[in-house]
């Protein structure tokens, strides 16, 4: 992350009016600090949105506002680093304020921070607030955060509806979803 602020300071800093950084750059540079090794900087992340913001506000016409995919990469940030309650707060909060609505991406990134943390009854939770939203479609992965975490927590009957689910909604399985769910039954102990 450090080498990418690096390059948005000497290249675009430097470079004059002709090269200035853009909302696609701001939003790699958050990326990088949810994505940084060997651990990421969500603080960092949002000091970057919050800059897109300050920008925004001086040159609304810039197009340069963070948009959802800024918010996503900053609740990636924050799952990344096992803070579950931040990675909800951008997706209930944060979104609405900004005039935005979460998408899947936003919805699959805080069921895998739910996952990250255990926290099987929100990831429920977030999966049916994001089921009852018409047009957004959840892909395998947002259920599998979801089996993941209910594995995690023992509840093993609602992994296996959720992998139902998957089912239902005709998404493809995959052999990690599967053994999430054979997870999940393992330690359940016979009758």
């Amino acid at each position: 992350a450090e080498a990418a602020e690096s390059i948005v300071r000497d290249r675009f800093g430097s470079a004059g009016e002709e090269c200035v950084p853009d909302r696609i750059t701001y939003n790699s540079l958050i990326s990088a600090h949810a994505r940084n090794q060997p651990e990421p900087q969500p603080e960092k992340a949002r000091s970057v949105l919050q800059r897109m913001r300050e920008l925004s506000a001086t040159d609304p016409d810039a197009g340069i506002g963070p948009d959802v995919r800024s918010y996503n990469a900053l609740m990636n940030a924050y799952s990344r680093a096992g803070d579950a309650a931040a990675a909800l707060s951008i997706l209930h909060d944060e979104l609405p304020q900004a005039g935005l609505k979460g998408d899947a991406v936003s919805y699959t990134t805080a069921l895998g921070a739910c996952n990250a943390t255990g926290d099987w009854a929100t990831a429920l939770q977030v999966l049916r607030e994001a089921e009852d939203i018409g047009g957004l479609a959840l892909g395998t992965l947002a259920y599998s955060k979801v089996i993941g975490a209910l594995a995690s927590g023992g509840q093993w009957h609602d992994a296996c509806k959720v992998l139902s689910r998957i089912s239902e909604c005709a998404l493809p399985f995959n052999p990690r979803v599967v053994n999430l769910a054979l997870g999940a039954c393992a330690d359940v102990e016979a009758d």
